[in-house]
């Protein structure tokens, strides 16, 4: 090798190498990587072109020209199937001369049917989502909101029905739920009379269950509260247990005349006659269908209600801990219900809370 070359090393290759090999192996690569998961055609064989659906018709909006038609195109489901919600409310839109000549009757039935829809088919979140364009019109609004409030009072205050009546009830929490926590439309997200009459309704109803349900666990706390320091101040400002065992430990006895002696003088009749009159104003079944409906808005709507209203579950996760812990009066599965429902807003400020959606929603037995 030294006599050839001059060096130790052997004599390189003389073979040509093939222009453009590195780039016809990338090449190959990528084709390789693009074929993954797809038949493999030689190269001979013609490319498959893919072939695009046929695009989708222009959706051409139907003129409602009844509130019969507009009914229709809502309940009918044989007829809403063939729509999209989209393309209803582009009919609605299109049908806005129709809605303007309507009457107060026609109002009327045309809100009798968004409610029963709302109560009776669990269609809630397909009616709120229609609402912003009825809501342009004050008859509607008016109508709606009277409906509303009609509902509300026959939900906390219900009246002898049969079991149709109660399961159309038993959705009352799960709609109002469904009005708090919707995606309305930019200038109508604020619960305000101005921006969104509806909203506040619906606030406002909710206001009232917790109101009830406060004053009831306010009163049953303060009677706690006096029959402690009552206790307290027979013991000289001590608690019992403790004034029992000094007394023990100094070798006193105690008998039933020394607590004859302490004993809490009678009280007035007239005072008695009051506090019967005050019990009796605050109906503990009200007090009980206050919570129910609490503890189903709860469920039905669960962590998304926090998301939406936190103001308005931090004021609820707090009633709801007074009542449980104070109040008396609300029966065992009611205050059961309302248990589950504290220890469910807690799961809710998880970062990675499970949320289960419900569609039934539960309520104390009238």
């Amino acid at each position: 090798y030294s006599m050839q070359n001059g060096s130790g090393a052997p004599p390189r290759s003389t073979r040509p190498r093939q222009e453009g090999g590195a780039n016809r192996r990338m090449f190959a690569s990528i084709q390789s990587t693009l074929r993954s998961g797809k038949e493999f055609r030689p190269d001979g064989a013609s490319a498959v072109r893919n072939e695009r659906g046929p695009r989708r018709r222009e959706h051409t909006p139907v003129v409602l020209k009844s509130v019969d038609e507009v009914i229709e195109q809502l309940a009918d489901l044989e007829r809403r199937g063939e729509h999209s919600t989209s393309q209803i409310k582009q009919n609605l839109e299109a049908s806005s001369s129709t809605l303007d000549e309507m009457w107060d009757e026609e109002w009327t039935k045309l809100v009798d049917v968004l409610i029963k829809m709302c109560l009776e088919s669990d269609e809630a979140v397909f009616v709120v989502d229609l609402l912003p364009l009825f809501m342009k019109y004050s008859n509607f609004v008016d109508l709606f909101r009277e409906r509303m409030l009609a509902v509300a009072s026959e939900f906390v205050l219900p009246s002898e029905g049969g079991e149709g009546e109660g399961h159309r009830l038993e959705q009352v929490p799960a709609f109002f739920g469904s009005l708090l926590c919707a995606r309305w439309p930019r200038g109508m997200h604020r619960d305000t009379h101005e921006s969104n009459p509806v909203l506040f309704t619906a606030f406002e109803i909710v206001r009232g269950w917790l109101m009830v349900v406060q004053e009831g666990s306010e009163g049953e706390r303060k009677d706690d509260k006096k029959e402690t320091e009552k206790v307290s101040a027979r013991w000289g400002g001590v608690e019992p247990l403790d004034a029992v065992a000094d007394a023990l430990q100094d070798g006193c006895r105690i008998d039933g005349e020394e607590e004859e002696e302490g004993a809490e003088p009678a009280a007035d009749p007239a005072h008695l006659e009051d506090e019967e009159e005050a019990i009796a104003d605050s109906s503990p079944e009200l007090l009980n269908r206050c919570c129910s409906a609490l503890a189903a808005l709860c469920e039905s709507q669960q962590r998304s209600l926090w998301l939406s209203r936190p103001e308005l579950v931090d004021d609820m996760y707090k009633c709801i801990k007074v009542a449980i812990i104070h109040n008396r009066q609300i029966d065992g599965g009611v205050k059961c219900a309302l248990l589950h429902t504290y220890l469910l807003m807690n799961e809710w400020t998880r970062s990675k809370a499970v949320t289960t959606k419900c569609a039934a929603t539960q309520t104390a037995a009238s």
